[in-house]
């Protein structure tokens, strides 16, 4: 068996697929991964072999694979990761393609190697099965432009929702690739959904506490620098996040049935905060 090119790993997709794993479950599932791509894509579907590749008792691997479900592929014999399978069979074409083009004298392009964080063979193709991964963002110089929306990933859409409930109050004033840093690195802590619900319900809560150590005066980033911690320990986590507009409608249907409980769990403010966001 040939030696095999570095794995790419994107770890954005790879958490967005697996939120429901546990950690031990998480290093059963790396390590088949990457003996996957040790051994050209796949494994012999033995489940004594596959417990003793992730150091867990057959007992224990076989409650995993269950968790694991769909994202595993077998045919009886041999056990995948199909979109790893699908990078592993076009990284060997390229190596096989220039191995050619060298046996007949051709020579790479000037450029093709100036990349020293990507060899030949590298593929830019991700190894999981959902949404492709966005453009990196440079953590304090890119900005963060509308235009950027889109399409895009759960972070950006409630980082997003973040800014304009900031902006909704009448405090605009925001520097985006400064707050987008610090929104990266507390959501990977806690979780996007859990950023978002503390943010709003920081907005709700001291709405019309002007003498707020005129934090509001820089916005976001301020909050996310000096007081997320705190009120993350109050935070609700929610299912998705959910906007101003999505709050009004809340207060409506409540006003008009006043036995219509109010989702507190999910909007992650109580009745009076939502209603002090609004006014």
């Amino acid at each position: 068996m040939s030696k095999a090119p570095s794995m790419p790993m994107y770890w954005d997709s790879y958490i967005a697929d697996t939120t429901h794993l546990v950690t031990e479950e998480h290093g059963a599932y790396l390590l088949l991964l990457a003996a996957m791509w040790r051994r050209d894509g796949s494994v012999p579907d033995d489940d004594k072999d596959i417990a003793r590749i992730v150091g867990l008792s057959l007992s224990k691997w076989l409650k995993v694979r269950a968790r694991l479900g769909t994202m595993l592929q077998t045919d009886g014999k041999r056990l995948t990761q199909k979109k790893l399978q699908e990078i592993w069979k076009s990284t060997q074409e390229r190596i096989e393609k220039n191995k050619q083009n060298g046996s007949l004298g051709g020579r790479p392009k000037a450029n093709q190697n100036n990349d020293e964080a990507k060899a030949n063979g590298y593929v830019l193709d991700n190894p999981n099965e959902t949404i492709p991964e966005p453009e990196p963002l440079k953590e304090e110089k890119q900005s963060i432009t509308d235009s950027q929306y889109g399409a895009e990933t759960d972070n950006q859409t409630a980082f997003k929702e973040a800014v304009s409930a900031q902006s909704k109050l009448g405090r605009s004033r925001l520097k985006k690739a400064t707050a987008w840093s610090l929104w990266q690195r507390l959501s990977k802590q806690h979780g996007e959904d859990r950023l978002l619900a503390a943010y709003l319900r920081y907005l709700a809560t001291d709405a019309d506490a002007k003498r707020d150590g005129g934090a509001y005066q820089s916005g976001l980033q301020v909050w996310l620098k000096e007081k997320s911690d705190q009120w993350l320990e109050q935070g609700v986590r929610r299912s998705r996040p959910v906007d101003v507009d999505t709050i009004r409608a809340m207060i409506k249907t409540r006003d008009a049935t006043p036995s219509f409980a109010w989702p507190e769990d999910r909007l992650g403010m109580t009745e009076s905060e939502a209603r002090k966001m609004i006014a």
